[in-house]
């Protein structure tokens, strides 16, 4: 790999640890860029506190419904017979 690519992404890695506050790892990556001769773009000094929570460890799964089966079409009926009548009312 080409080192002004390298020192480009360890950049890039830095300023998203500094951004999200991780001291730690921000640290780190400075580390690296010194031993490879460069001075990091921004100092550890302008780390801003992370927020509450943070950066979640695991993502979220979303959880879905299993498909329901097809509902059976209705089958028509035959129309009722009127009964008839043998007129001993």
């Amino acid at each position: 790999m080409n080192n002004n690519a390298l020192i480009e992404a360890l950049r890039r890695e830095l300023d998203g640890y500094i951004r999200r506050g991780m001291k730690d790892r921000a640290a780190g990556v400075q580390e690296v860029l010194a031993q490879l001769g460069c001075s990091p773009a921004t100092p550890l000094v302008e780390i801003v506190p992370s927020e509450l929570g943070g950066t979640p460890k695991t993502l979220a799964t979303r959880v879905r419904k299993a498909p329901e089966p097809p509902k059976p079409e209705p089958v028509a009926k035959a129309p009722q017979k009127k009964k008839r009548s043998n007129g001993n009312h």
